[in-house]
């Protein structure tokens, strides 16, 4: 079993590395009936540690040194927009940025979001946010979030519709629904592959129709 240690929510399936709450990377097995031993004390000014981070938009593990937070984990620095494109080569890098100002033209409440490893395409409904893609720097495209939140929110249909109608737009492309928890559900394609950036930037006229549909959705039910 294992822990968030921000949370405290266990996950029974030792195959999670980051809780699905907060994004928290999970403690190592964890055994509830276990002795707690407390270790001596260390001088934090003498000692720096990193810890590895597992973000829940980009899926993959990043080394950052502790401070102190809210909290009490440590705090998280979003990655920058430049840095991002940097990240791609210069030909993704400047589609992306044509489709991002195409894309929070149309005014519908579309806005873009950075987080530690990604840039995120967001929509905006009165108090609640969707998370409709999150483009990787390693040149995925992934679609965590929106089949959870549609869930929590009254209409789990409206998600599930959204990742179904994405999926349609690529050859053998599919909903991996697997996870039991909604949050990891994302469109992928043949052989568990991830769609890329460029995939999904090539479909974009079709895919900004299918946002415009959800959000329409969406607001009604708002």
């Amino acid at each position: 079993m294992k822990k968030c240690p921000q949370c405290n929510r266990t996950y029974a399936d030792e195959s999670f590395s980051f809780c699905l709450e907060d994004g928290a990377l999970l403690s190592a097995s964890y055994d509830p009936d276990a002795t707690l031993v407390i270790p001596a004390a260390i001088n934090s000014e003498a000692h720096s540690s990193k810890t590895a981070v597992m973000s829940p938009e980009d899926g993959e593990a990043f080394a950052e040194t502790p401070r102190p937070s809210k909290r009490g984990g440590p705090k998280r620095t979003k990655l920058t927009e430049q840095s991002f494109y940097e990240s791609l080569d210069p030909k993704t890098a400047k589609a992306l940025r044509d489709f991002f100002a195409k894309a929070l033209d149309l005014g519908i409440g579309l806005k873009k979001d950075s987080g530690q490893g990604s840039l995120m395409l967001k929509l905006g409904i009165r108090d609640k946010e969707y998370n409709l893609g999150a483009f990787k720097k390693n040149g995925e495209f992934q679609n965590y979030r929106i089949a959870r939140y549609t869930e929590k929110h009254g209409y789990p249909e409206i998600g599930e519709q959204y990742l179904k109608q994405l999926a349609s737009l690529f050859e053998d492309g599919y909903v991996d629904s697997s996870g039991s928890d909604k949050f990891t559900w994302t469109i992928k394609k043949r052989n568990n592959q991830y769609i890329t950036i460029s995939e999904i930037l090539a479909v974009q006229d079709k895919w900004l129709q299918i946002i415009r549909d959800t959000a329409d959705k969406l607001r009604k039910h708002s």
